[in-house]
Order: C-alpha cells, then sequence, then structure tokens
C-alpha cells in the first residue's frame, strides 16, 4: 500500500475550498482532483464538504460540532483507511493558513503520554479498532503550534513528522475502541488570547535536529479548544495558533472530509449528523445543513457519500460500502440537523386515535444546541401525509417548563395521514434562514 504525502492533498483543499461555493466550478475541480490522483495512484481518495451560497458564508466562524457514529469497521491484520475531517484556520489579509483536524482511522495506537519523535508514529497498532486523532500540522512551516492535553489517559499526545517530511505534527489520539460508538466532536475558539506560553507542545527542529518543547514563541497567540465525547465521557485537547493566520475557520467551507484507501478490501462505513457552526458576533450554534461532492478519483460505485437513515434520522454516510449507489461529483445536498419533538407535550404515551377529527399538538424544543424560535412554522410538515399547521401561527411558549421558548403547533389528525399500529411520528421543515431540520417522537396509536 502506497501512502501518499498529505502535502499536494492540503494544498489542493485550501485550494479547492476557496472556489468551494460555485457549483460551476465543480466539475472542473473534479477533473484536476482525479488527474492529480490517477497520475499519483488513486487511493481511493474522494471529498465532500460543508457549503455556502456565493458570498453567504460567515466571515466570523469561531465554532464547529457535529457527530459520527462508527458503524462498520473490518480490515484485515493492520489494514488502514482514514477519513480526514480538514478544519481550515485563517486571517483575513493573511498569506499562510492553518488547519485543525479531525480524523478517522480504521486502527488504534496505544502509547503513554507524551511522545516526541520523527516518524514512523510509536506505540501498539490494533487492527480493525477506529481511533480519532484531533491533531494540529505545521504545514505552514513557521513552528509555531502548540497543543496540550487535559485527559492524557485518554488522548495522550504524539509529535512527529508527517511522511518523515520536515512538517511537524501533534496528534492527540483516542485511546479507546470507536466500534459500534457515537461520539461528539466540539471545536471552539476562545475569546481571549493565549496568557500563558508553558506547557505546550510542539516539535522545532534547531543545528542539533527535531526536538520537542514546552513553551510557545513571543508571538501573539490564540486557543482552540477541541472535546470529543464518547457516551459520558469528555476529553479535552487545546491548540495554539497565531492569531495573525488562525483567527477564524474558513468561510467558504467550514470541514472538508477526504478519504484515503478506500479502493482496499475491508469495509469501512461511518455516519455523520448534526453539523452547526458558531459566529463571533452571535456566539450561538446555527445548523451547517448544505453539502457539496467535491471531487473523487476511481470507481464512483466503490466508495463515496450518501444520504442513510440512523436511529431514525437522516445522517450522511461515508464508505466503501460497493457497490452501490453513491452521489456523484457536483451534487449539493442538504443534510437536516434533527431537533428535540415532543407530541402531545405532557403526555409520555402520546396516544393518538387516528380516526379523531381534531388536532394533535406538536412541541419543537429549545435546547443547548438549538433555537426552536428561528423555526420558520410555515414550512413545517407533520406525519406521513405531510399535514400543515391548523392554526394560523405557532405558538411561542415554555412547553417544558425549562425557562425558555419552544414552538408549539397543532395539526389536524386526518390530514396527518398516521395510522393505526404506527410508533412514531415524524416533522420536517426550515429554519427562517432555510437550514433544513426533521424530528421524530414516539407515539401509541388507539383502535377507536
Amino acid at each position: 500500500m502506497k501512502r501518499l504525502s498529505l502535502l499536494p492533498l492540503v494544498a489542493f483543499v485550501f485550494a479547492a475550498c476557496e472556489q468551494a461555493t460555485d457549483p460551476d466550478r465543480a466539475a472542473e475541480l473534479s477533473t484536476n482532483a482525479t488527474t492529480n490522483s490517477a497520475a499519483a495512484q488513486c487511493n481511493g481518495n474522494m471529498g465532500v464538504r460543508a457549503y455556502f451560497a456565493p458570498g453567504l458564508g460567515p466571515q466570523d466562524i469561531t465554532g464547529l460540532r457535529y457527530k459520527f457514529h462508527v458503524a462498520d469497521n473490518n480490515q484485515a491484520g493492520l489494514g488502514l483507511k482514514i477519513l480526514f475531517g480538514f478544519i481550515p484556520l485563517y486571517t483575513r489579509g493573511a498569506e499562510r493558513t492553518y488547519s485543525l483536524e479531525s480524523n478517522l482511522y480504521t486502527l488504534g495506537l496505544i502509547y503513554d503520554h507524551p511522545i516526541c519523535t520523527t516518524w514512523p508514529l510509536l506505540g501498539t497498532r490494533v487492527g480493525s479498532e477506529a481511533s480519532l486523532r484531533l491533531a494540529i500540522p505545521d504545514y505552514a512551516g513557521l513552528g509555531k503550534i502548540g497543543a496540550k492535553t487535559f485527559d492524557p489517559s485518554f488522548f495522550p499526545l504524539q509529535s512527529y513528522l508527517i511522511d518523515n517530511l520536515p512538517i511537524p505534527k501533534t496528534d492527540a489520539i483516542s485511546q479507546l475502541n470507536l466500534n459500534q460508538t457515537t461520539t461528539e466532536v466540539v471545536i471552539t475558539r476562545r475569546p481571549d488570547l493565549v496568557s500563558d506560553k508553558t506547557g505546550w507542545s510542539r516539535l522545532v527542529s534547531d543545528n542539533t535536529g527535531w526536538k520537542c518543547v514546552d513553551s510557545l514563541d513571543d508571538d501573539t497567540y490564540r486557543q482552540w479548544d477541541a472535546s470529543a465525547t464518547v457516551g459520558p465521557t469528555t476529553c479535552n485537547v487545546a491548540f495554539a495558533l497565531p492569531e495573525s493566520n488562525a483567527r477564524f475557520i474558513f468561510s467558504d467551507c467550514p470541514i472538508d472530509f477526504r478519504t484515503e484507501f478506500y479502493l482496499f478490501t475491508g469495509l469501512f462505513k461511518v455516519y455523520l449528523w448534526d453539523f452547526q457552526f458558531m459566529r463571533e458576533s452571535t456566539g450561538s450554534w446555527e445548523p451547517l445543513t448544505h453539502w457539496i461532492v467535491a471531487d473523487q478519483c476511481g470507481d464512483p460505485s466503490a466508495y463515496g457519500v450518501r444520504l442513510e437513515d440512523f436511529e431514525g434520522q437522516t445522517v450522511m454516510e461515508i464508505s466503501n460500502d460497493g457497490p452501490r449507489s453513491f452521489l456523484p461529483v457536483g451534487t449539493i445536498f442538504d443534510l437536516p440537523f434533527h431537533v428535540s419533538v415532543d407530541i402531545k407535550p405532557g403526555s409520555d404515551r402520546n396516544p393518538i386515535n387516528p380516526r379523531s377529527r381534531g388536532v394533535i399538538p406538536v412541541a419543537i424544543l429549545t435546547t443547548d444546541t438549538f433555537d426552536a424560535t428561528t423555526v420558520d412554522p410555515e414550512s413545517i410538515r407533520f406525519g406521513p401525509d405531510g399535514a400543515a399547521k391548523a392554526h394560523r401561527q405557532g405558538h411561542l411558549e415554555d412547553v417544558d417548563g425549562d425557562g425558555d421558548l419552544d414552538l408549539l403547533l397543532h395539526f389536524r389528525t386526518q390530514e396527518t395521514g398516521i395510522q393505526r399500529g404506527d410508533t412514531e411520528a415524524s416533522l420536517s421543515g426550515e429554519t427562517f434562514d432555510g437550514a433544513p431540520i426533521e424530528g421524530t417522537d414516539s407515539i401509541a396509536t388507539l383502535k377507536n
């Protein structure tokens, strides 16, 4: 298995991101990517990224969050597949950029914190046990990166040279087997600058070679926090980056997923959903729902991206579960954000008589990550037949008693299409900004 250097790949990511908001560029980008990959031997590479319409990308993104679930990971021996998650960072007017990474590997790497090496990485490799690597590479080549882990037993640090090239990188690698687990990743930038410049691990070069130091230089730095929550456990990592080059997440494509080695045998299937971003100007989370399939090399029926259902919600699947139909290059698609729904608030069973000529109350709840007052009531459709709201407008009230406003709507039972034996009902719609949403709650249908 030949490993291609990541440097051309990352350069392509940043260059393509600058033009990703123009759908007419998709075919050209795909042709370039396919040609470049074929020339270097295609390793099962494809890309899908968050998409904003031209000129509408927020210019002050300081946070990103999403969930993923490793559904299948079946590799032979120490077989390797990687799902890179590039989060480009920039400062307006600066030539150099940086990238945070949230990468999924099909194998684990067990080691004690900390490790400072060159290449290859040290530790015990464990086949077919997925791991998450929160990382900061120094593609800018300025020696101005730093990393800290606050959970060294679960996310120890390892600093090394990428592919033995003079490109330092520090990874915090999960020590848990993430197969068949759901993980939430949250990336946020702190509002204040780094004041304590000690304790930051980084790999630098001097006249004697490469070595790890534990302090930053005299430049001005901003701290980016990364957390991974698996079940009840949340692990935290921090990265220090120069304020002059890494103040915001790149507005044109806040996150860019890239596959590697997906043409080789061994199934690797990952579901991703509930993407959100945060603006510096608002400090609140907003759904990130628009995506574009950017490029691909190799057999398009062997691996790629498609929409699937997972536990009653729409998710983005990235896998090599072929031959099946994947979304073609250039496709712009929506990934709905999952909202909390309460059918017949105040009832645990949510009993519904399908023959009733009354209405069904349904609440969209405000949570820590979603503001129900941003929902456009006119867009909401409920039940199998997509019933519209029965009343002229929705009602904003505190339905669940938690002190914030929820959206309460009513739907005529006969228009919903709910039938005897149904055990759940769903709604869909949009926010006022056009972000698609969906939600589901359980019901119990009555005989009469």
